[in-house]
C-alpha cells in the first residue's frame, strides 16, 4: 500500500505534484489576443489513434479559457455506470486544469489524461482563432449546454444527430459534437458534419463515414 501511494504521488500522475509555474505559463500564453483555440491531442502509447478534439473559448472562466470536450464515458454502457464521470456528455473545465492539473474539479471519477492533465498522457496541438464575435462564442457555449440537456433527457433524433444523444466513438464523438456546435449553434451552415450510420450492425460501415478530429479541425 505504501509503495502504491508513493507511485501515485509521482510527477505527471493523478494526484501527483504539478509544475510550480502553471499560472506563469498560462499568463504568457494568454498574452496573445486569440478568441478560441482548437486543441487536438494524440495518445502517446503505441498503436493508431485518430486523436481527440476539444475547444477552448476565451473569457468563459475567470482568468482562463474554458475547454469543452466530449466525455468518452458518457455512452450509457453498463461498464461505465460506476467509477467513471458520466454527469455530462460535454465536459467543461478551465484550460489550466484540462492541460496541467493532476486533480479535477469534476471529482474523483474524472479521467486523468482525458478530462484533466492531458499534457501528461497526450501530445497536444493548439490552433488559435482570432476575431470571433462575442455572440458566436456565446452561441457555441449555449449549444454545448443544449447537448448536455439532450443527454440528460435522453433525447433522440435531433437535427445534429440521428439516435439517442450519448457518446459514441464513431457516431457521436468529439469531432462531431464540436462540429455540430459550429454548424447548428454558431451558424456555420456550410460546415460538413457527417452522420455515420450502421448497416446490419456493422460498425465498420459507420467508421468509413465518421467525423475525424484532425479533419474537423482542418474544416474549421
Amino acid at each position: 500500500m505504501l509503495a502504491a501511494d508513493v507511485a501515485a504521488a509521482d510527477f505527471g500522475t493523478k494526484g501527483g505534484p504539478e509544475p510550480a509555474n502553471i499560472d506563469e505559463i498560462a499568463n504568457v500564453l494568454r498574452q496573445d489576443p486569440y478568441d478560441m483555440e482548437l486543441l487536438i491531442s494524440y495518445g502517446t502509447s503505441k498503436g493508431g489513434s485518430t486523436g481527440h478534439l476539444a475547444l477552448a473559448i476565451r473569457v468563459q472562466a475567470p482568468g482562463d479559457d474554458l475547454v469543452y470536450t466530449a466525455n468518452f464515458y458518457a455512452d450509457r454502457a453498463p461498464k461505465h455506470a460506476k467509477g467513471f464521470y458520466t454527469d455530462d456528455l460535454m465536459v467543461s473545465v478551465p484550460k489550466k486544469e484540462y492541460l496541467f492539473k493532476t486533480n479535477s474539479s469534476l471529482g474523483d471519477t474524472a479521467s486523468f489524461g482525458l478530462d484533466f492533465g492531458e499534457i501528461y498522457k497526450r501530445s497536444i496541438i493548439g490552433v488559435r482563432v482570432y476575431g470571433v464575435p462575442a455572440a458566436e462564442k456565446e452561441a457555441l457555449a449555449a449549444f454545448f449546454q443544449r447537448i448536455n440537456d439532450d443527454y440528460h433527457n435522453r433525447v433522440r433524433s435531433t437535427e445534429y444527430h440521428d439516435g439517442e444523444i450519448r457518446y459514441d466513438y464513431i457516431r457521436l464523438n468529439c469531432a462531431k459534437t464540436i462540429g455540430a456546435a459550429f454548424k447548428y449553434g454558431a451558424g456555420y451552415h456550410d460546415l460538413e458534419v457527417t452522420s455515420a450510420k450502421l448497416l446490419s450492425g456493422r460498425r465498420l460501415v459507420a467508421a468509413a463515414n465518421a467525423n475525424i478530429p484532425t479533419e474537423m479541425a482542418m474544416k474549421l
